[in-house]
């Protein structure tokens, strides 16, 4: 499932969007869905993580614009893909700062619009899932939406939203660590995995994710966490 928003003050325009997509994915075996909003305020308030978001640069009669609320959505969330959409190119370098995917001009070219959406499908779909049973059903997670997981006696807990109310897999903490991609994830102490895209700020003795949770560092595992964070970081900005 590919979770979509656009964010645009102009109701044509995000008619237009939906427009491209349903021609788009017409024949493509790709579920998704796809959510409107008119101002960034409403985007920013909604509990889905999107995977991916048109974002208009400018609306009309608010002080608000594209790039403030992107800045807000990647504090939120950094996994999210940011498409801009504008009528005025001189911008475009300005959307380019705040990470933004691709910029697209209104009105929407079909082939452009097809091409941007090729190349993020094919980023998207290079990514991995963590495959976890829940209620003696499996499904799948999508690696970079986990924020850590806590062993919880014979099982494990899966935390992917801002609430910290998690997961409760029946699968044990050993066989997900296993099963995680071992640049992204670290063991950080005998009962926590950590996402290290998620880690918002660290001391000495913890770390605080992105969804707020605060998590000890084991003392022996301190030099290999902050070694590992920074390769990580380097290699990811």
């Amino acid at each position: 499932m590919v979770r979509i928003a656009v964010c645009d003050d102009n109701a044509h325009a995000r008619q237009d969007v939906l427009r491209q997509l349903a021609d788009y994915f017409a024949d493509k075996n790709v579920e998704y869905s796809v959510e409107k909003y008119a101002d960034g305020k409403a985007l920013l308030s909604s509990e889905i993580h999107y995977d991916l978001v048109f974002m208009d640069y400018e609306f009309e009669g608010s002080s608000e614009n594209g790039i403030k609320i992107s800045e807000e959505l990647h504090r939120l969330s950094r996994n999210t893909t940011i498409i801009f959409l504008s009528a005025y190119t001189d911008i475009v370098y300005d959307t380019f700062r705040v990470g933004a995917f691709r910029f697209l001009i209104k009105p929407l070219d079909t082939d452009r619009f097809s091409e941007a959406m090729e190349s993020f499908m094919a980023r998207f779909g290079s990514e991995r899932f963590l495959c976890v049973h829940v209620d003696g059903a499996t499904g799948y997670i999508r690696e970079g939406d986990i924020f850590c997981i806590e062993a919880s006696g014979r099982n494990c807990r899966v935390y992917i939203n801002r609430d910290n109310d998690p997961i409760e897999c029946s699968d044990s903490f050993k066989e997900v660590g296993a099963r995680l991609d071992g640049i992204l994830f670290f063991r950080c102490q005998r009962s926590f995995i950590i996402n290290l895209a998620h880690v918002r700020m660290y001391k000495y003795s913890y770390v605080v994710l992105d969804n707020g949770k605060k998590i000890q560092i084991s003392r022996d595992k301190y030099k290999q966490f902050v070694k590992r964070y920074t390769v990580f970081t380097l290699e990811n900005v």
